[in-house]
């Protein structure tokens, strides 16, 4: 008699499941993943690239002192580069006084504008006068251009139109509202 049970083969094992190649899904995962690194990475250079001329403008606002004899004319002339470097199509050199600082104030936001009016009319009454010992005249005039570069720079689509229109309408001889 034959035994039957000679007659069975071995018992195969499957091979073990390989990681490799991977399904679609993990592709598209890992795809997806290295844009969204790519991406972050992009906005984020350009982000600081953008904000370079505000930190630039921040870090030098920091170092002007009280006991400067010339602070308001160094915040001044702070203030005139920092616009002429986002804002190249509009003559800042030519401005002064209220027009000056309304054209300060039309880039900031309209809640902020009424408080950097009254800081900016102080420095700009500074500016010819001899020095001055008024220190809260200066920690006044720091705190408005502080304020101004913190929220006006880099700016808004919506804040260039703004100036744009505003200066329009000095341009037409109409009188600021």
């Amino acid at each position: 008699m034959n035994n039957p049970l000679a007659e069975l083969k071995d018992i195969h094992i499957p091979q073990d499941v390989s990681s490799w190649p991977l399904a679609y899904g993990w592709w598209v995962l890992i795809t997806l993943s290295i844009g969204l690194v790519v991406f972050v990475c992009w906005y984020s250079v350009r982000r600081w690239r953008l904000h370079r001329i505000q930190r630039l403008a921040v870090a030098e606002l920091a170092a002007i002192t009280a006991d400067q004899d010339n602070w308001p004319s160094a915040m001044n002339t702070l203030l005139k580069r920092a616009v002429k470097a986002y804002f190249t199509d509009l003559p800042v050199q030519q401005l002064h006084g209220q027009t000056w600082s309304h054209c300060l104030a039309e880039a900031l936001p309209t809640t902020t504008r009424s408080t950097f009016l009254v800081a900016m009319q102080g420095l700009q009454q500074q500016l010819y006068q001899p020095k001055s010992t008024q220190y809260l005249v200066f920690e006044d005039c720091q705190r408005a251009v502080n304020a101004w570069l913190k929220h006006a720079l880099p700016p808004s689509r919506a804040a260039q139109q703004r100036l744009q229109l505003w200066w329009q309408t000095q341009q037409e001889g109409k009188t600021y509202v």
